[in-house]
């Protein structure tokens, strides 16, 4: 039997096998970043044709829909609104800047650790369900991957930002 499994980085993997985790990486992108919604975005109505993207209009996008900038570049390479050419030197810059960042030592929270592999998008969807009495605090938990004593944790994590 096949799992497809959830990593800290947002991305899934079925097995080791590239070709469904670049499916999973798509369907992540078009789920967090939907085609109708990005393509109406002021930043990207007054970019123009250029394939090429300044950082601050990939940061401004990248904030309203929560995802990282190399999320939204690969979304905007899906669109066909960049190249792949610049979506691979964006992807470098990225991995640059990720590997000169310092290294945290220490324990992260389950709250954290929680938001981060799910990403605040899902998370927020559930606390609003929760909150909502369209979930009880079992459910939450158990979506979440957490126990019930770090649910206050959890939503101070989401919207703590």
């Amino acid at each position: 039997m096949t799992h497809i499994l959830l990593r800290s980085g947002g991305l899934c993997d079925l097995e080791g096998e590239q070709a469904i985790e670049i499916f999973c990486n798509h369907a992540a992108g078009a789920a967090l970043v939907p085609s109708g919604s990005l393509l109406k975005e002021q930043t990207v109505l007054a970019h123009g044709e250029s394939p090429e993207w300044e950082d601050e209009e990939i940061e401004i996008l990248a904030q309203t829909y929560s995802v990282s900038e190399e999320v939204l570049v690969r979304r905007l390479l899906t669109l066909r609104l960049t190249t792949k050419t610049f979506y691979e030197k964006k992807r470098r810059q990225y991995l640059d800047e990720f590997a000169r960042l310092p290294k945290k030592k220490g324990f992260v929270s389950p709250a954290v650790d929680a938001v981060s592999a799910l990403g605040k998008p899902y998370v927020r969807l559930v606390l609003d369900a929760f909150r909502s009495l369209k979930l009880t605090a079992n459910d939450v938990a158990d979506y979440l991957g957490v126990r019930l004593k770090h649910l206050d944790a959890v939503g101070h994590a989401v919207e703590g930002e």
